[in-house]
């Protein structure tokens, strides 16, 4: 800038007008390459976002496939109630087939409220990201706000015990989760 207004003070006005001209596409470069920085700081933003929407969808799957074998193991349980000592016998070959001893009534329901509250918190954590979609100016669909509304259907149906209802709720907000995540 010293130069340039000394080359105009001395009277070198195509000089002068030359350095110009250099100084406004260094300051352009400049503003373009602050615009790029901003861009990919967005773009990490939201390949955040979507490693957070892809760990909450791994969760809700891992959630869904554990309640689904909570179900099944209510399931067979009942059924060995009906059918008395021959359940007894058929457990025993059960462990020795290496899977787990049945669980008593309070392990299961102290399962099921684990699950419930695991599935609150993952509600909780998909509010949070549909905020900081929201915050980075993304137009959500109607998918993540039904995949929530399923979350919390689950989650009342872990509380009171209903499995198989929690089980169908959990694939609906899988489901749901993808579909928000296309739009």
């Amino acid at each position: 800038l010293d130069q340039i207004e000394n080359l105009a003070k001395s009277g070198n006005r195509e000089q002068a007008q030359e350095l110009l001209s250099q100084l406004q596409e260094m300051m352009k470069n400049l503003q373009a390459g602050r615009q790029d920085g901003q861009q990919g700081q967005q773009n990490s933003e939201m390949r955040q976002q979507m490693d957070k929407l892809g760990e909450i969808m791994r969760r809700q799957q891992e959630m869904m496939n554990e309640t689904f074998r909570m179900d099944q193991m209510q399931r067979d349980r009942q059924q060995r109630g009906d059918r008395g000592e021959q359940g007894q016998q058929g457990e025993g070959n059960e462990q020795q087939g290496g899977e787990q001893r049945p669980m008593t009534p309070e392990e299961f329901a102290e399962a099921l409220k684990q699950l419930q509250q695991g599935q609150g918190q993952l509600q909780g954590d998909l509010e949070a990201l549909m905020k900081g979609l929201e915050g980075l100016g993304i137009q959500l669909g109607e998918g993540f706000g039904e995949a929530g509304e399923a979350m919390g259907e689950a989650e009342g149906a872990l509380g009171e015990g209903q499995s198989e209802r929690a089980t169908g709720e959990q694939g609906r907000a899988l489901e749901a989760l993808r579909r928000g995540a296309q739009d």
